[in-house]
């Protein structure tokens, strides 16, 4: 049987209703029995069918009205004391008193807020979960999460958002509400035919003439393009890699016929004479009076200086880093910006990151290095108050990105800045493959963790750990074997029980699933099937439309503000009432 605060309303209220009559009876039936007592008419020979009747008929008797009066006191005491001892605190369990979470908790968790990352239903009820609390769901392959998490809150979320949007659903559905409640919506998909796509240059707000800036940019760019490692092999190639690729940067920006991309950067490790290249360079600036700087010089020198064996591996290293870059629609796709990632936390826009899934490995590299720059460039701001919306970073099929360093070590405190995670994956075990020992760091930052029903008895084991145990009474019966004489023994005792075992988490319906909060205990709620709602079924609109690009070639780095077709203030305010409207009805 269902829990009673995952009943709909209207069936709570009848349940409600149902035992209000039910005490009502109850009550006056003992004040009945009590009053017959008193008077001495009480055997077994009394009619019932007959009482009412002769009370009634008796009504105005001093003596009936006065045990009547006995009766009503004596039967609420009765009452009062049996529900006293039923609503009394009982003692704790010795394997403990795991449950669900009632309908109070589930309000006083924070799920009941009219704005934020809507997690399913309970109760006939939204759950909607307010605040900057990051989010982890676990939902195997097919089990709706997309179409019952992301998408809803997309129709309902009214500040910005950055979505990894795998198949470009989220972009056809919610795009269009999005744009038109005015906020700047844009399509970076690098690997979208005929250009259709907005354009991002991870190196475009790089100022060529401030040598510091330009070199602590590209830095912060190497170090997520060449990441530490552990292995002393492997780090030795990353750190020689991303020397190398610091000096050539340098050496691109100071050459100002040249643009400033990472395609570009990718074409000059491509040449095959890249060493005297790069001499010839150095020699030709040095006698046109305008020397390359001194961190620039001393990365290139260390560079080129290696044998020719390991001059070609550190060049490798660089080019398997660069090689999404190589495909001409990666390249025209990162040659200009048209939105800025330093101001999607303070704009009212909404981001999509989409690709096909046979693609999503080939642009790994490109979306990782996106949402670790944003994260970055976040972070280099001061803190937002308690007031602000934060923005909302939805990351589905989230490991797929690869280990995210910046994002990992931010966990705890990114939410302070304005920045709110909703991290997807499939199980448990991806995670942690992708991130070791950080995989609990970034689990226990979560103020909620949502769960489908697992496919693995792992997740299943872990799910039910979380859940907790709970004591549960078990009968023994012993009797005596063969002909032996003896008394048969019965015995209680308790013992420990999941509150829901591996089994049962495994063979849970499809469309239930488990809600942890923290602070609370779990909740059960249910997927929700928002397109057979017509809340949310009425605001899904086609997306705005994305105009062809001529093939061009890759000029210097510029920014272009143009967004993807914003509708005018009038509109965008009418819009905006109507969708706060819409989200205070729900």
């Amino acid at each position: 049987m269902a829990p009673f605060e995952t009943l709909p309303a209207a069936r709570r209220a009848a349940v409600i209703a149902v035992l209000c009559l039910m005490l009502a009876i109850s009550l006056c039936a003992a004040t009945t029995v009590v009053a017959l007592a008193g008077l001495g008419q009480l055997s077994s020979k009394v009619q019932i069918g007959r009482v009412p009747g002769w009370l009634w008929y008796y009504r105005g008797d001093p003596t009936l009205q006065e045990w009547m009066r006995r009766g009503v006191g004596i039967a609420v005491l009765a009452h009062a004391a049996v529900i006293a001892a039923l609503a009394r605190k009982r003692p704790k369990s010795l394997h403990g008193d795991a449950r669900f979470a009632s309908s109070t908790e589930i309000r006083r968790a924070g799920l009941r807020e009219r704005d934020g990352v809507i997690l399913g239903a309970a109760g006939g009820r939204l759950l909607r979960a307010g605040g900057r609390g990051h989010v982890f769901v676990c939902a195997p392959t097919g089990s709706g999460k997309s179409s019952g998490i992301i998408i809803p809150t997309l129709l309902s979320y009214q500040s910005g958002a950055v979505v990894l949007d795998i198949k470009g659903e989220c972009w056809r559905q919610t795009a269009g509400l999005r744009q038109s409640i005015g906020q700047k919506v844009w399509l970076f998909e690098p690997f979208a035919e005929h250009g259709r796509t907005a354009r991002w240059n991870p190196l475009g707000h790089i100022d060529r003439e401030d040598p510091q800036q330009t070199f602590d940019v590209l830095q912060r760019v190497a170090t997520i393009l060449f990441p530490d490692h552990e292995g002393a092999t492997e780090g030795f190639w990353n750190l020689a890699g991303r020397n190398a690729f610091i000096g050539v940067a340098l050496l691109v920006t100071a050459t100002s016929d040249r643009p400033l991309t990472l395609g570009e950067i990718n074409r000059w490790f491509a040449d095959i004479d890249l060493a005297e290249t790069i001499k010839r360079r150095i020699e030709g600036m040095a006698k046109q009076g305008a020397p390359l700087s001194e961190a620039c010089k001393a990365a290139l020198l260390n560079f080129c200086g290696n044998s020719e064996a390991v001059f070609g591996s550190i060049r490798l290293t660089v080019t398997t880093r660069l090689q999404a870059w190589s495909n001409p629609l990666v390249d025209a796709a990162t040659s200009q910006s048209d939105f800025d990632l330093s101001r999607l936390r303070e704009d009212p826009a909404t981001l999509y990151l989409c690709v096909a899934p046979g693609d999503l490995v080939r642009a790994a590299p490109i979306f990782s290095l996106l949402v670790e720059l944003l994260l970055d460039h976040i972070c280099r701001r001061h803190p937002v108050t308690q007031e602000a919306q934060p923005l909302l970073v939805l990351l589905d099929e989230f490991p797929s990105l690869g280990r995210l360093s910046v994002l990992a070590a931010s966990f705890a405190w990114i939410g302070s800045y304005g920045v709110r995670l909703v991290c997807v994956v499939q199980n448990l075990g991806q995670l942690r493959a992708q991130y070791k020992e950080a995989a609990q760091a970034i689990h226990g930052n979560c103020d909620l963790q949502v769960y489908f029903a697992p496919n693995s008895f792992e997740d299943a084991q872990s799910i039910s750990n979380l859940m907790g145990w709970h004591g549960q009474k078990a009968t023994s019966r012993s009797r005596p074997s063969g002909l032996a004489s003896g008394r048969r023994s019965q015995s209680e005792s308790e013992q420990r029980r999941a509150l829901m075992l591996p089994d049962e988490l495994m063979r849970m319906p499809r469309d239930r699933l488990i809600i942890f909060a923290r602070g609370f205990a779990p909740i059960q709620g249910r997927w929700l099937k928002a397109w057979k709602l017509r809340a949310f079924r009425r605001r899904i609109s086609p997306p705005p439309h994305i105009p062809a690009r001529a093939p061009m070639r890759t000029s210097a780095a510029t920014t272009s503000r143009s967004p993807t077709g914003v509708p005018s203030a009038a509109q965008s305010r009418m819009r905006q009432r109507a969708y706060g409207r819409e989200a205070r009805d729900e």
